[in-house]
This record gives structure tokens, sequence and C-alpha cells, in this order.
């Protein structure tokens, strides 16, 4: 993944559009995104292809025409990226996350 979502810009919140050079994500999405999250947006929704089955990720490679999750992505118009965030916790017991 290009893009590190978790990122935190100068704010303290997740980067604008101006701070990340370095995102996959269009700046276009980003905006989007960060404006229904802080409730300002303008009644358009978000899509997110979400976290596509393994087996069926060579079916939409073929179908599409794409080689990589990040274009599958793109030919959707995907305005968000799925971003696993149970590796980073840790429960004080060793319990899994869910």
């Amino acid at each position: 993944m290009d893009c590190d979502a978790i990122d935190v810009g100068a704010a303290g919140g997740l980067r604008t559009a101006e701070e990340c050079h370095h995102c996959s994500v269009d700046s276009g999405s980003r905006a989007k995104i960060l404006a229904i999250l802080g409730r300002t947006n303008s009644g358009a929704p978000g899509y997110w292809t979400g976290n596509p089955h393994s087996d069926t990720l060579p079916i939409y490679f073929e179908k599409l025409g794409v080689h990589r999750s990040e274009d599958l992505y793109r030919h959707f118009g995907d305005d968000a990226r799925w971003i696993p965030a149970d590796r980073g916790y840790k429960h004080p017991e060793g319990n899994p996350p869910f």
C-alpha cells in the first residue's frame, strides 16, 4: 500500500490533501472522506471496495485487466483503503481483538 492513512498531519488529525504527497488515494477522495468524517460533506457518499476475498481477486484482475489490488481500487474509484488495525492492537491479557 502506498499510503499510510493512519499518519497524522500537523494538526494531529489525518493528513490533509495538501500534506499528503505520497498517497495513492487522490486528493478529491481524501477531501471527501475527511468531509464525511467531519460531517461537513455535501451529501456525496464515499465509495469503499472493502476487503475482497482472496479467491475473488484473480477473477477481478482477469476480467478487468488489472494486476494489483491498488489497480482494482482505482478502477472502481475507491475513496478509501482497507488497513487492518488489529496487528498493532495488543490486549493486556493477550486476547485476540475480536
